[in-house]
């Protein structure tokens, strides 16, 4: 008498036997963390350079479509926007000195902010 014998898998057992397909999942919010300014000379007296960069130092796609300089109370002292292809630069006016927020906007409306040192001889 042969007698068939069928194994039927439980759902725990076909969930324990997956192969993991997703390593990591990334959020966007981890992905905006991981972007600093660079910005030099830091303290500057007359032209500041800045960029966006990934803090590993990988590829990023973000750009700079707006730059603001305020001072530590909030007030807006310059504005610039950019558009693909222009240098990254402000040039500092005469008057100010002291310390200032430079806040960059990318291209995702994501903002990033570095303290700047104004440093210019009178």
């Amino acid at each position: 008498m042969n007698i068939l014998r069928l194994h039927t898998q439980s759902k725990l057992e076909r969930m324990m036997s997956c192969q993991p397909s997703i390593l990591a999942i990334q959020s966007f919010r981890q992905e905006a963390d991981m972007i600093e300014v660079s910005a030099y000379p830091n303290p500057v007296s007359d032209v500041l350079y800045f960029d966006l960069k990934h803090k590993m130092g990988n590829y990023t796609d973000k750009v700079v479509r707006a730059a603001t300089l305020t001072n530590l109370e909030g007030q807006l002292l310059y504005q610039k926007l950019f558009t693909k292809g222009d240098e990254y630069r402000i040039n500092i006016p005469v008057a100010l000195r002291g310390m200032f927020i430079l806040k960059l906007t990318d291209n995702d409306g994501e903002i990033h902010t570095k303290k700047i040192l104004i440093n210019k001889e009178l």
